[in-house]
């Protein structure tokens, strides 16, 4: 397994949280927390990833620009070059793949364009079925097989939590259109510590039923 920098962005509300939680989740993982702005990957990146991750390891970051700094272009300017040099950083480490989240809106600047082979984006817009089925696949494809999970909580306590492969959701994934049923109970699974969704800038709390049914609708 290479070494990746996944980049999961998106304007606020379009489901990129439930996205990473369920991918966690499948993972037994129960939480995610937050690192926010270039300085806090500048500092993990220096001092703290690759002196704690394992081989084989998957590091989660959550809303990593969720707060400006001078303004909204500048701070995504920041977090891009930070995160560009993360990835190549990526390059002379083991198998290691790291997942972040962007809320940036209209902000987004050219820096994502000049990405290698080693640092994908995921882009999701609005939810439909197509955009639940294309980051499954695109995420399982090649990153995923026997690994460690790495959560980053803080600075100062860094978690290593061991898991199994992701068989149940690899078995979905396979002609994922002609099995909406699996889908919806694997979305019902996998959310299953998460009854009521984050409140949304764009909506408010959604029930499970309510989510589920938007994700198939």
């Amino acid at each position: 397994m290479r070494s990746y920098t996944i980049l999961v962005l998106g304007a606020p509300g379009t489901g990129k949280t439930s996205f990473i939680r369920a991918i966690a989740n499948e993972q037994g993982v129960a939480e995610l927390n937050t690192n926010k702005g270039p300085i806090s990957i500048k500092f993990l990146d220096s001092c703290y990833i690759f002196d704690h991750s394992p081989p084989d390891a998957i590091i989660f970051f959550s809303s990593i620009a969720k707060t400006p700094v001078f303004s909204a272009s500048t701070h995504c300017n920041e977090t891009e070059n930070s995160l560009r040099k993360l990835g190549y950083n990526l390059e002379e480490t083991p198998s290691i793949i790291v997942l972040n989240m962007l809320d940036l809106g209209s902000h987004r600047g050219e820096g994502f364009h000049r990405w290698n082979d080693r640092q994908r984006l995921i882009e999701i817009s609005v939810k439909s079925r197509t955009n639940i089925y294309n980051p499954l696949q695109f995420v399982l494809r090649d990153l995923i097989k026997d690994s460690d999970l790495v959560i980053l909580g803080n600075h100062d306590s860094p978690q290593t939590i061991s898991e199994q492969k992701m068989d149940r959701l690899l078995t979905i994934v396979n002609n994922l259109e002609d099995k909406i049923e699996s889908l919806e109970d694997f979305v019902r699974s996998t959310v299953d510590d998460y009854k009521t969704f984050e409140h949304s800038k764009l909506r408010g709390p959604v029930g499970l039923e309510e989510q589920i049914a938007y994700l198939l609708k």
